[in-house]
């Protein structure tokens, strides 16, 4: 990605128009290399801005269709919504601070926090 522009560093390996009950067109849900199907179905419907979509139909299709395919990773079907790496003002490692979509945010962090001895005042 030098020589020419790129938008991301790794490839589309699913795509599928989604549609809602009426047949409109909500856009294209796409699922990239080393991607969970799950992950990129949430990241979908976050898109969607509130538009009215079957959240569960659509996780459930997703899951029955694409994790069929060589290459598409389905190990959970539960979401992550955050994934970060944080570390030290040294540059040391501290840890990964996870969030699954079924946890309340403020709660993962305080525990996240806590199991890692880090000062929340």
């Amino acid at each position: 990605c030098q020589s020419i522009p790129c938008s991301r560093s790794v490839p589309v390996i699913y795509r599928k128009t989604i549609a809602d009950e009426n047949g409109t067109r909500l856009g294209e849900l796409t699922i990239l290399e080393d991607e969970e199907a799950i992950d990129a179905a949430v990241r979908f419907i976050r898109k969607l801005n509130g538009r009215s979509i079957d959240e569960i139909a659509l996780k459930n299709y997703v899951l029955g269709n694409a994790c069929g395919i060589n290459r598409i990773k389905c190990t959970r079907n539960v979401a992550i919504v955050f994934k970060r790496l944080f570390r030290k003002e040294d540059d040391s490692h501290i840890g990964t601070l996870v969030v699954f979509e079924n946890e309340e945010p403020a709660d993962r962090v305080y525990q996240w926090c806590t199991a890692n001895h880090l000062d929340m005042g």
